[in-house]
């Protein structure tokens, strides 16, 4: 009995996936860095990676076989296969990137990045070697849950109670999860050591020959720090005692942790500024990502909002002045959304939080009373989501509707121009109708003696719109059979 017990609690512990945003964040930031690799060198792919490439076909061929080793470069040296193959990688990495079908996307981004690795290995500077290890964990882990096509596929699932094939799947990501950090432990502890055994590393000398070489220096800055003997000095021994101690401080506690990733975060942006290390540095800060705890990202994003909300309410109060709310009442806007679609109530909460002026005022189309109040046509309602300003007779409507709104929220005032060209391009409604109508919405289904009941009739003065899931509230569904 205590073996079945303890093995109920190891499973419910270990069975709950965690760092799903960091994860998310490795596959945004390791995608983007490998589409730029992709894309700095569009115009030289050929040079670099076809059939003529200044890498031989037939040496590539010969090292493939010597390695045992594989390459979908290899297939053909037929310019129209070379030219399918390098942009299929592209959509790949592009698709996992946007998170589409990500569970599929992550073995074929790794086997494009090999693949590509492969046919010249000779154009990377060592981060693509870190990530070719650390993509074979990334294939079981849940890439998709935040910031992904897929994520909102996974928010209806989880209403559905765990079953052994979930429980088993957390368990391998939170297995990869561990698995990234053990690697990150491994590169660091084996850099830090190596570097030991240096004699100009023991010396405090090492970084000021590295900033010395041309490859790697940031003109006009970099002479300002090797030329500081204190500061080279300390940079030195600290680059050491870092990496060495990083394995330590990493499993110590939360706080420990906290500390080495800081540092981790802040050596690899000195990387990439002083010694032009880019794509290395982007990559070892996205495994880094990766290892920050969900609740640690959702408290910073809770500082940063409310600083924001503090920062916005301080330039209202100085450059509006006290009655800055008065002044702002004819920029507010009404956002008439379908609060039978659970898909639209999320939406309306995640702009609320964005809503810093208190501009918005969301309000249920389907409560009673409020077509007829508002004058609206329930047909077209349904099928868009409709907004207008206290001063517009007519609302807009779809991507219309998103882009009003977008105007009001500072936060989203750089998607504003993509909205508006999107709308007026027509790419953008279409867009919005093929998501709206895949979304789904809370049927009533009910016999003769069923009906809708509401306590009163919309009235604007009396009901007071604060959050999309209120409005849940006011209606009840009565069947009497």
């Amino acid at each position: 009995m205590n073996v079945l017990q303890t093995w109920q609690r190891w499973t419910e512990t270990f069975g709950q996936e965690r760092h799903l945003i960091g994860a998310s964040f490795f596959r945004i930031g390791a995608g983007l860095t490998l589409l730029y690799q992709y894309l700095i060198n569009y115009h030289q792919r050929h040079y670099l990676y076809g059939p003529n490439a200044v890498w031989p076909y037939d040496r590539f061929l010969e090292k493939l076989r010597e390695a045992g080793s594989f390459s979908l470069y290899a297939f053909s040296n037929h310019p129209m296969v070379f030219e399918a193959i390098f942009h299929l990688g592209i959509l790949v990495t592009a698709l996992w990137v946007l998170g589409w079908r990500t569970r599929i996307m992550t073995p074929l981004t790794y086997i494009f990045l090999w693949s590509l690795h492969e046919r010249n290995p000779t154009l990377w500077d060592g981060g693509d070697n870190v990530l070719q290890i650390v993509m074979v964990y990334a294939i079981f882990a849940n890439l998709g849950a935040h910031f992904s096509l897929d994520a909102e596929r996974r928010r209806e699932m989880t209403h559905r109670r765990p079953n052994t094939w979930q429980q088993i799947a957390a368990m391998c990501h939170n297995g990869a999860m561990l698995a990234f950090a053990l690697q990150l432990c491994i590169v660091y502890a084996t850099a830090g050591l190596y570097k030991v055994q240096g004699e100009m590393w023991q010396s405090g000398t090492a970084l000021y020959y590295v900033m010395r070489v041309d490859e790697f220096t940031w003109p006009g800055y970099s002479e300002r720090v090797y030329l500081n003997v204190p500061l080279i000095v300390a940079s030195s021994y600290a680059t050491v005692a870092f990496q060495v101690s990083f394995p330590f401080l990493f499993f110590l506690n939360r706080w420990t942790r906290r500390l080495a990733l800081l540092a981790a975060f802040g050596f690899h942006l000195g990387i990439a500024l002083f010694m032009g290390l880019i794509t290395f540095s982007a990559i070892m800060i996205s495994i880094e990502l990766a290892l920050v705890s969900d609740d640690e990202y959702r408290s910073l994003g809770r500082w940063f909002r409310d600083l924001g909300v503090g920062i916005w309410r301080r330039f209202a109060v100085r450059v509006v002045g006290p009655s800055h709310k008065d002044l702002l009442e004819p920029f507010r806007v009404q956002v008439f959304y379908d609060n039978g679609c659970p898909f639209c109530q999320r939406t309306l909460v995640r702009l609320q939080k964005l809503d810093w002026l208190g501009l918005l005022e969301p309000i249920p189309f389907r409560q009673p009373g409020v077509v007829e109040h508002y004058g609206l046509d329930e047909t077209r309602i349904e099928a868009r989501i409709q907004a207008r300003s206290i001063n517009d007779s007519e609302p807009a409507e779809g991507i219309g509707a998103f882009r009003l709104i977008a105007s009001r929220l500072p936060a989203l005032w750089p998607m504003w121009p993509f909205l508006y060209i999107s709308e007026h391009l027509g790419i953008g409604q279409r867009l919005y109708d093929w998501v709206a109508a895949r979304r789904q919405t809370i049927p009533v289904q009910c016999t003769s003696s069923c009906g809708l009941e509401s306590a009163e009739p919309y009235d604007r003065t009396s009901i007071k719109p604060t959050s999309p899931e209120l409005w849940v509230n006011h209606m009840s569904v009565r069947c009497d059979g």
